[in-house]
């Protein structure tokens, strides 16, 4: 049994032949994550040994085909920069920008919320909607701070 790999996470990546000849398992892998221009995926591929050897050029079209084809039939989700954002404002603005959170793809993090104070995770890019939104809604005196910047989703 062999269980090759491959990974690419931005401009990082890595492969294994796990005892296949080099370059005959990992590479084609990694080939079909760049093909298909995917980031931050991980693929494994495992290969029983039947008796039939399949040589060098038959491992590469195993590997490179069966990743490839795994990649076309799988469902795909875009991540999306996540951050954190504390909202400080009067009750009622609150209570608005809870009915609202749709709006900006925001959901209440934790039962940290408190009557003046709403703790949010939203996408990063969409903070400067949020923050414009909570001026128009507090004439100016509305807070939104955030926490941090993380990959989510």
């Amino acid at each position: 049994t062999h269980n090759c790999w491959a990974w690419r996470c931005g401009a990082e990546y890595r492969s294994s032949d796990d005892g296949e000849p080099g370059g005959s398992a990992g590479r084609p892998i990694l080939q079909a994550i760049d093909a298909q221009g995917l980031d931050r995926v991980v693929v494994r591929v495992a290969r029983w040994f039947g008796g039939t050897k399949l040589g060098v050029g038959g491992l590469l079209r195993a590997y490179g085909g069966c990743a490839a084809e795994c990649l076309r039939t799988a469902p795909r989700r875009v991540l999306m920069a996540m951050t954190t954002a504390r909202i400080t404002a009067d009750p009622a603005t609150l209570a608005r920008l809870r009915g609202r959170l749709p709006a900006f793809a925001a959901r209440i993090d934790g039962d940290t919320s408190t009557n003046t104070v709403l703790h949010l995770q939203l996408p990063l890019e969409q903070v400067p909607a949020l923050r414009e939104w909570l001026a128009e809604h507090t004439r100016g005196q509305g807070r939104c701070t955030l926490a941090g910047a993380a990959d989510a989703r």
